[in-house]
């Protein structure tokens, strides 16, 4: 059984014309599901990890010294041969005002689609401008991934404000998320760059069905780490879920603070 926190509304994709359909969910407590939670079923995890950044209001410090870190982390926890690493996405209502696409996201979304394999393979796609360089830097090539024997995205999730955050970043259970709930969307740009990758964005459970089994880990720290899963071949090769639905969900506690957090995504690349 799992043990509620609160309950909280849930924005789902809708066809219709609003876009969005609201349900109301149960945020259940991922500490005390720990046990039982594995990114190649649920999607997602929480690991300890402590960082050597002192300040996660400098992003320059954190690419030059949370990225290797995150290299390291995502290598031990993938098992993989090697990661390339995103530079780091921080998140806080006040960014959103000036970046809006780095506000908090409430729309229940999983970042990348099937093509993610397609179009970090093809050097004719868009997204090469943005992927080329941390290619290069890592001492990877295109080759080296159109000879991958598994591609994989983990995102790393870290809240760097304070431990009562009042959108804090909720997770459902991926094996219970269908693929035809899945519908595919193709983003253009996003904050600035043009990248043009197809994303993934969640339909809302059948009526005649059970709710999502969604998780939030409260009172988290800045030396815990989400980690969760947002592609992964091996999984889509074998028709399992690839994905793993996430949002932003508002936390009726009457003493939550404006929430700030760090992520980063990191490709791991396995050798033939």
């Amino acid at each position: 059984m799992h043990q509620p926190l609160f309950e909280a509304p849930v924005y789902y994709f809708d066809s219709h014309e609003t876009g969005v359909s609201e349900v109301h969910e149960t945020m259940n407590c991922g500490r005390s599901a720990l046990a039982n939670l594995e990114i190649n079923r649920q999607g997602f995890t929480l690991s300890r990890h402590r960082s050597s950044v002192s300040d996660w209001d400098d992003l320059d410090e954190i690419n030059r010294i949370h990225r290797p870190e995150i290299r390291t982390l995502a290598k031990t926890i993938a098992h993989c041969d090697e990661v390339v690493v995103y530079p780091a996405l921080a998140r806080s209502t006040a960014r959103g005002l000036e970046e809006p696409d780095h506000a908090p996201i409430q729309f229940v979304h999983s970042d990348f689609s099937e093509d993610y394999r397609a179009m970090v393979r093809n050097p004719a796609r868009p997204y090469r401008a943005f992927l080329e360089p941390l290619l290069e830097e890592s001492g990877l090539s295109y080759r080296d991934l159109n000879q991958a024997s598994r591609l994989q995205v983990l995102q790393f999730w870290r809240n760097t404000g304070p431990i009562n955050a009042d959108f804090p970043l909720a997770l459902a259970d991926a094996s219970k998320v269908s693929n035809n709930r899945l519908h595919r969307e193709v983003i253009q740009d996003y904050a600035g760059d043009h990248l043009e990758f197809e994303t993934l964005f969640i339909k809302p459970p059948p009526a005649q069905t059970q709710n999502d089994d969604w998780f939030v880990f409260s009172d988290l720290t800045q030396e815990e780490v989400i980690v969760f899963r947002t592609y992964d071949s091996l999984a889509e090769e074998d028709g399992g879920a690839f994905w793993t639905p996430h949002c932003a969900v508002q936390n009726p506690h009457p003493d939550a603070k404006p929430r700030s957090s760090v992520e980063m995504r990191a490709l791991c690349v396995w050798n033939p």
